[in-house]
């Protein structure tokens, strides 16, 4: 998983994500918000419009969430120091 944040603005009212950016497990669905280059699991509801998920919940405009999110990216988690890691282990592949 590669974390690449994307600006919530960049979406129109209401907001629609890619897929790939809302984790569903049996506890609950979220969104991963970049806050401060770490890691914050924000509760979300989605339905699928087209090849986008229309999400509500506390995600004003101007927030960055992760594009490709998943459960292995825990609650406070630094965002960059993963995206470095995973740089340069693909680097030396």
């Amino acid at each position: 998983m590669y974390n690449e944040g994307i600006p919530a603005s960049d979406f129109d009212e209401p907001l629609r994500v890619p897929p790939s950016s809302i984790v569903t497990n049996t506890e609950r669905t979220f969104a991963i918000r970049v806050r401060d280059g770490d890691a914050e699991h924000v509760d979300v509801a989605g339905e699928a419009v087209q090849s986008r998920v229309e999400v509500s919940g506390p995600l004003p405009a101007g927030n960055e969430i992760v594009r490709r999110a998943g459960n292995e990216t825990r609650e406070g988690a630094n965002l960059a120091a993963q995206r470095a890691a995973r740089e340069a282990i693909s680097r030396r592949w």
